[in-house]
């Protein structure tokens, strides 16, 4: 198990050290701006932002601020058989990655949507991702 555990780490890491780099026209779909409230007057308002990633650079950034393989998708992406989205919440000038989205640009469908070392999307980014996915006529097939 530990001897799997290692090599998965080293994949992870080299998946970052490409020197591969493309970036590839957006897809119709448009960008999602939600804005929060404070809870009060002292509380800056929160903004969620879900924005497509559209080069191999921001493929590892959001691979590694989530800790997963996204990364990887790069040349699928380059070929348009998927379009990458990240979900993050700002609060000032603080930003946190919380989402990232995958969707089937052919069958109009939100594919896969995982937080964190994979997780499964929940809450608050769940249901906004399915607000967004409606607004842009996707199919949701999580």
């Amino acid at each position: 198990v530990q001897s799997m555990l290692r090599l998965m780490q080293a994949w992870h890491r080299s998946l970052g050290g490409s020197s591969a780099a493309f970036s590839w026209t957006r897809s119709p779909f448009q960008p999602l701006v939600f804005e929060e409230p404070g809870r009060d007057v002292s509380e800056m308002p929160r903004r969620w932002h879900m924005m497509e990633l559209t080069n191999s650079a921001q493929l590892r950034k959001e691979g590694a601020a989530l800790h997963h393989c996204v990364a990887s998708y790069a040349y699928r992406c380059d070929r348009g058989t998927s379009s990458i989205w990240s979900l993050s919440l700002w609060q000032g000038e603080k930003v946190r990655h919380v989402l990232t989205v995958e969707v089937d640009p052919r069958r109009r469908a939100v594919i896969q949507a995982r937080g964190r070392a994979n997780r499964a999307a929940s809450g608050k980014p769940l249901l906004l991702l399915q607000e967004w996915a409606g607004r842009e006529r996707l199919r949701m097939a999580i």
